[in-house]
Protein backbone atom coordinates (compact mmCIF):
# COMPACT_ATOMS: atom_id res chain seq x y z
CA UNK A 1 0.00 0.00 0.00
CA UNK A 2 3.07 2.56 0.90
CA UNK A 3 4.46 2.15 -2.34
CA UNK A 4 1.26 2.65 -4.10
CA UNK A 5 0.58 6.05 -2.19
CA UNK A 6 4.17 6.97 -3.36
CA UNK A 7 3.40 6.32 -6.88
CA UNK A 8 0.34 8.74 -6.74
CA UNK A 9 2.22 10.87 -4.93
CA UNK A 10 4.90 11.27 -7.88
CA UNK A 11 2.27 11.79 -10.33
CA UNK A 12 0.00 13.48 -8.35
CA UNK A 13 3.88 16.18 -7.99
CA UNK A 14 5.13 15.58 -11.52
CA UNK A 15 1.66 16.97 -12.42
CA UNK A 16 2.01 20.28 -10.50
CA UNK A 17 5.42 20.63 -11.72
CA UNK A 18 4.47 20.27 -15.70
CA UNK A 19 1.68 22.51 -15.05
CA UNK A 20 2.96 25.21 -13.81
CA UNK A 21 2.31 27.62 -16.30
CA UNK A 22 5.95 30.20 -15.50
CA UNK A 23 9.09 29.90 -17.78
CA UNK A 24 11.76 28.64 -15.58
CA UNK A 25 13.94 30.57 -18.01
CA UNK A 26 12.37 33.55 -17.57
CA UNK A 27 12.26 33.34 -13.76
CA UNK A 28 15.99 32.64 -13.53
CA UNK A 29 16.73 35.92 -15.85
CA UNK A 30 14.80 38.43 -13.73
CA UNK A 31 16.25 36.73 -11.09
CA UNK A 32 19.73 37.73 -12.28
CA UNK A 33 19.33 40.88 -14.31
CA UNK A 34 15.77 42.33 -13.18
CA UNK A 35 15.09 42.68 -16.71
CA UNK A 36 12.36 40.53 -18.07
CA UNK A 37 10.30 42.82 -20.12
CA UNK A 38 7.11 39.97 -21.74
CA UNK A 39 8.30 37.52 -19.34
CA UNK A 40 5.67 34.36 -18.08
CA UNK A 41 5.89 34.45 -14.59
CA UNK A 42 2.48 33.14 -14.59
CA UNK A 43 2.13 31.21 -11.02
CA UNK A 44 5.54 32.05 -10.42
CA UNK A 45 6.63 32.08 -6.47
CA UNK A 46 8.78 35.28 -5.87
CA UNK A 47 9.87 35.77 -2.20
CA UNK A 48 13.05 37.39 -1.69
CA UNK A 49 13.67 37.59 -5.46
CA UNK A 50 13.35 41.26 -5.51
CA UNK A 51 16.11 42.73 -3.14
CA UNK A 52 19.62 42.56 -2.99
CA UNK A 53 20.38 40.25 -5.95
CA UNK A 54 18.66 42.79 -8.18
CA UNK A 55 21.26 45.22 -9.90
CA UNK A 56 21.07 48.57 -9.33
CA UNK A 57 18.20 49.75 -10.89
CA UNK A 58 17.07 46.83 -12.17
CA UNK A 59 13.00 46.15 -12.37
CA UNK A 60 11.38 46.00 -16.26
CA UNK A 61 8.38 43.85 -15.76
CA UNK A 62 6.85 45.53 -18.83
CA UNK A 63 4.51 43.62 -20.73
CA UNK A 64 5.67 40.87 -18.11
CA UNK A 65 2.73 37.64 -17.08
CA UNK A 66 2.55 37.50 -13.59
CA UNK A 67 -1.09 36.14 -13.36
CA UNK A 68 -1.24 34.58 -10.33
CA UNK A 69 2.26 34.77 -9.08
CA UNK A 70 2.62 34.89 -5.42
CA UNK A 71 5.60 38.21 -4.59
CA UNK A 72 7.12 39.59 -2.05
CA UNK A 73 9.43 42.29 -1.43
CA UNK A 74 10.65 45.13 -2.93
CA UNK A 75 9.53 46.16 -6.40
CA UNK A 76 10.06 49.97 -5.49
CA UNK A 77 10.43 52.31 -9.19
CA UNK A 78 9.73 48.83 -11.66
CA UNK A 79 8.06 49.30 -14.32
CA UNK A 80 5.21 47.06 -14.68
CA UNK A 81 3.29 49.05 -17.69
CA UNK A 82 0.88 46.51 -19.63
CA UNK A 83 2.14 44.25 -17.44
CA UNK A 84 -1.05 41.65 -16.43
CA UNK A 85 -0.93 40.67 -12.40
CA UNK A 86 -4.45 39.22 -12.54
CA UNK A 87 -5.14 37.16 -9.33
CA UNK A 88 -1.51 37.77 -8.06
CA UNK A 89 -0.72 37.73 -4.30
CA UNK A 90 1.13 40.84 -3.55
CA UNK A 91 2.34 40.40 0.43
CA UNK A 92 5.11 43.06 2.36
CA UNK A 93 5.52 44.55 -1.40
CA UNK A 94 6.85 48.22 -1.75
CA UNK A 95 5.66 49.30 -4.77
CA UNK A 96 6.69 53.04 -4.24
CA UNK A 97 6.71 54.83 -7.59
CA UNK A 98 6.44 51.78 -9.38
CA UNK A 99 4.66 52.53 -13.14
CA UNK A 100 1.42 50.20 -13.69
CA UNK A 101 0.17 52.13 -17.13
CA UNK A 102 -2.08 50.46 -18.86
CA UNK A 103 -1.28 47.25 -16.66
CA UNK A 104 -4.24 44.62 -15.54
CA UNK A 105 -4.46 44.05 -11.78
CA UNK A 106 -7.58 42.65 -11.53
CA UNK A 107 -8.46 40.37 -8.59
CA UNK A 108 -4.54 41.71 -7.19
CA UNK A 109 -4.79 40.18 -3.36
CA UNK A 110 -2.32 42.60 -1.00
CA UNK A 111 -1.32 42.70 2.42
CA UNK A 112 0.50 45.13 3.58
CA UNK A 113 1.76 46.48 0.38
CA UNK A 114 2.27 50.01 -0.24
CA UNK A 115 2.06 52.37 -3.75
CA UNK A 116 3.20 55.40 -2.64
CA UNK A 117 3.56 58.08 -5.77
CA UNK A 118 3.06 54.64 -8.14
CA UNK A 119 1.14 55.59 -11.33
CA UNK A 120 -1.68 53.70 -12.55
CA UNK A 121 -2.66 55.79 -15.91
CA UNK A 122 -5.46 53.43 -17.42
CA UNK A 123 -4.57 50.52 -15.27
CA UNK A 124 -7.40 47.99 -14.73
CA UNK A 125 -7.97 47.15 -10.94
CA UNK A 126 -11.15 45.68 -10.77
CA UNK A 127 -12.01 43.81 -7.18
CA UNK A 128 -8.58 44.72 -5.55
CA UNK A 129 -8.28 45.80 -1.66
CA UNK A 130 -5.89 48.33 -0.75
CA UNK A 131 -4.83 48.21 2.69
CA UNK A 132 -1.87 50.61 3.01
CA UNK A 133 -0.55 53.90 1.24
CA UNK A 134 -1.58 55.08 -2.24
CA UNK A 135 -0.17 58.57 -0.75
CA UNK A 136 0.65 60.24 -4.37
CA UNK A 137 -0.62 57.59 -6.54
CA UNK A 138 -1.52 58.88 -9.84
CA UNK A 139 -5.09 56.86 -10.98
CA UNK A 140 -6.06 59.13 -14.18
CA UNK A 141 -8.13 56.89 -15.96
CA UNK A 142 -7.77 53.93 -13.47
CA UNK A 143 -10.91 51.57 -13.33
CA UNK A 144 -11.14 50.53 -10.01
CA UNK A 145 -14.58 48.88 -10.07
CA UNK A 146 -15.11 46.64 -7.01
CA UNK A 147 -12.12 47.59 -5.59
CA UNK A 148 -11.97 47.92 -1.75
CA UNK A 149 -10.14 51.80 -0.68
CA UNK A 150 -11.72 51.86 3.02
CA UNK A 151 -8.38 51.11 4.83
CA UNK A 152 -5.71 53.21 2.19
CA UNK A 153 -5.12 56.74 2.28
CA UNK A 154 -6.82 57.59 -1.17
CA UNK A 155 -7.81 60.83 -0.98
CA UNK A 156 -10.70 62.54 -3.52
CA UNK A 157 -7.94 64.35 -5.18
CA UNK A 158 -6.75 61.00 -6.90
CA UNK A 159 -10.46 59.43 -7.40
CA UNK A 160 -11.50 62.18 -9.32
CA UNK A 161 -9.54 61.16 -11.84
CA UNK A 162 -10.59 57.67 -11.96
CA UNK A 163 -13.87 55.71 -12.48
CA UNK A 164 -15.67 52.59 -11.05
CA UNK A 165 -18.66 51.26 -9.61
CA UNK A 166 -19.18 49.12 -6.50
CA UNK A 167 -16.13 50.75 -5.24
CA UNK A 168 -15.96 51.11 -1.12
CA UNK A 169 -13.99 54.25 -0.36
CA UNK A 170 -13.40 55.92 2.99
CA UNK A 171 -16.91 57.93 4.28
CA UNK A 172 -17.35 61.00 1.92
CA UNK A 173 -15.13 60.14 -0.71
CA UNK A 174 -16.69 59.32 -4.34
CA UNK A 175 -16.03 58.02 -7.70
CA UNK A 176 -17.57 58.36 -11.13
CA UNK A 177 -19.09 55.65 -13.15
CA UNK A 178 -16.55 54.50 -16.06
CA UNK A 179 -17.28 56.15 -19.36
CA UNK A 180 -19.45 53.91 -22.03
CA UNK A 181 -20.25 51.23 -19.37
CA UNK A 182 -16.34 50.15 -19.23
CA UNK A 183 -17.15 48.74 -15.53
Amino acid sequence: MGVRRTFYFAIFYASIQSAAAFDPADLERFRTTGDCPGCDLSDAFMIGLWSEEMPEGAGNLRAANLRSATISGIGAGFDFRDADLSGATATYMDFGAADFTGAILDDLRTYLTEFTGSIFWNARIRNVTFTYSVDGADFTGANLTGSDLTSSTITQEQLDTACGSGVALPDGLSIAPCPGGAD
